[in-house]
């Protein structure tokens, strides 16, 4: 084992064992965009639970990211619609204990709760930043 390790510090020298490499910008910038690809697939391909769930994780690491939080909007959008078309299920995945991170059950097991006015409340809220939570959640009194 370790003539084979040897062996291949001797051929690539740039993968020593021991030295770490910091990523590049041009890394973190890839990476970036694989995850907002991730997010825009999932949503494509109908998936919304899911892309909802991953979007608010993407917002939990940065909070400013304008690209998230417009498919949070969208998500909620095409979740109302779904549920108003009897479709739910469709897009979101059933619980299933052994499968699943408690994350990902709790997430679920909210969406699965929600009334349909309160999916439109949440689709209005996220497509339209500017209005007050009062004036979309109906509460102006």
């Amino acid at each position: 084992m370790l003539e084979r390790i040897i062996k291949l510090e001797t051929l690539f020298p740039e993968a020593k064992m021991g030295e770490q490499r910091n990523p590049g910008k041009e890394y973190q910038m890839l990476k970036k965009l694989a995850i907002q690809e991730k997010l825009v697939n999932l949503y494509h391909i109908e998936q919304y639970g899911l892309s909802l769930f991953l979007t608010f994780i993407k917002l939990q690491e940065d909070i400013d990211d304008s690209y998230a939080k417009l498919y949070v909007g969208k998500n909620f959008e095409a979740l109302y619609k779904a549920k108003r078309k009897y479709q739910f299920n469709r897009h979101v995945d059933i619980i299933i204990p052994n499968e699943q991170s408690p994350d990902y059950q709790q997430f679920l097991s909210f969406l699965w709760n929600l009334k349909l006015h309160e999916l439109k409340a949440f689709a209005d809220y996220y497509a339209n930043p500017n209005k007050t939570t009062a004036t979309v959640f109906g509460d102006d009194q």
